[in-house]
């Protein structure tokens, strides 16, 4: 600003200026008032490097604070958990078929989306195993899914608070290449099934469901402590389409 105002002062001014400051009674030579001119320039310069200086010290300080504070854990940074991989990976394929979920409720054992087709609405509850079970036969892999007292009564919840909503269970069953895993989407009836839940009654136990893929089966079984694998040595699972969610 104060150069501008320099630049746009004329020579009579400049030479009244200093006319007046020094008490000079005669004319004052072009030279003088051309380095009196320049003098004042450089002093104006020299505030606005001082301006810079001072704000860019402020800038590296701020900046050393920051990076301190990330190394010494200092600051909350926002951290992916494996679970952010896992549900994810299925919200992806849901935007991908033109299905917009959001958030619903999220707690450590779970996460709930709502979301709508043009088949009505709907709420998912997702939970998800990061790996099967160990077993000696590689061509059988066995996914449990425990859900504990308070996941059960919330269940019995969600299904008499949203009515209006078809609740559907996505069980995420992880594999070493995420890219590999399976994902068993199950009705509610299917659920409490397999659960072996009353809704009428108290709930005084633990819960597992089971996922079971076996190599060159179609679809994945499903069963759990409410429902027996097998009865009299034949087959009593469930059995579903490993695209299910695609039928939504």
């Amino acid at each position: 600003m104060f150069k501008s105002l320099i630049k746009n002062s004329s020579r009579s001014s400049v030479e009244s200026n200093l006319m007046t400051t020094f008490n000079f009674d005669i004319a004052i030579p072009p030279f003088y008032i051309n380095i009196y001119t320049t003098i004042i320039e450089l002093v104006t310069l020299n505030a606005y490097l001082v301006i810079l200086c001072k704000l860019l010290k402020y800038f590296l300080n701020y900046m050393y604070y920051f990076i301190v504070k990330c190394i010494t854990g200092g600051m909350n940074m926002p951290k992916l958990t494996k679970a952010d991989f896992y549900y994810g990976s299925l919200l992806s394929l849901m935007l991908s078929n033109g299905v917009k979920p959001a958030l619903f409720e999220e707690n450590e054992d779970r996460r709930i989306y709502s979301f709508a087709t043009n088949k009505g609405d709907y709420l998912l509850y997702m939970k998800y195993v990061s790996s099967p079970t160990k077993r000696e036969n590689k061509d059988v892999q066995l996914w449990q899914f425990d859900f504990s007292e308070d996941e059960v009564h919330r269940i019995k919840e969600l299904k008499e608070k949203e009515q209006g909503k078809e609740l559907l269970f996505a069980l995420i069953c992880g594999k070493q290449e995420l890219k590999d895993s399976e994902i068993a989407v199950l009705k509610f009836d299917e659920v409490i099934d397999c659960l072996g839940i009353n809704i009428d009654k108290n709930i005084n136990e633990s819960f597992r469901i089971s996922i079971r893929y076996e190599k060159n089966a179609k679809g994945l079984r499903v069963y759990g402590n409410g429902r027996d694998e097998k009865i009299n040595g034949k087959d009593n699972t469930i059995r579903i389409e490993r695209d299910r969610i695609l039928e939504i």
